[in-house]
């Protein structure tokens, strides 16, 4: 079903490996916000976000090169509409492995 009101939708992803194996317990937050989550057993995670403006990802996970993402409002609605299609919307890879 599609979460959206308001502007305000649920966000549904999944972060993935380069091996496209799900990640468990990356950190996901809205940068410049305390909004945020973790990625569960599956590697997915829902947040909830407005549409009304840009908002950029923060992925942070323990061996990888922390990765933000940006979207724009336009690039949200999108989302926001095949919410109800799809069970994870966005589909995040983590390729940058920390050297060290």
């Amino acid at each position: 079903h599609v979460t959206y009101s308001n502007g305000e939708f649920t966000l549904k992803g999944l972060v993935v490996d380069s091996d496209r194996e799900p990640l468990i317990g990356v950190s996901v937050l809205i940068k410049g916000t305390t909004t945020g989550t973790v990625t569960d057993l599956d590697g997915q995670f829902t947040l909830e976000v407005s549409c009304s403006q840009p908002l950029t990802l923060v992925l942070s996970y323990t061996g990888f090169a922390t990765q933000e993402k940006e979207y724009s409002p336009e690039e949200l609605q999108q989302l926001a509409m095949k919410n109800g299609e799809d069970h994870h919307v966005l589909k995040l890879v983590m390729e940058d492995h920390v050297m060290g």
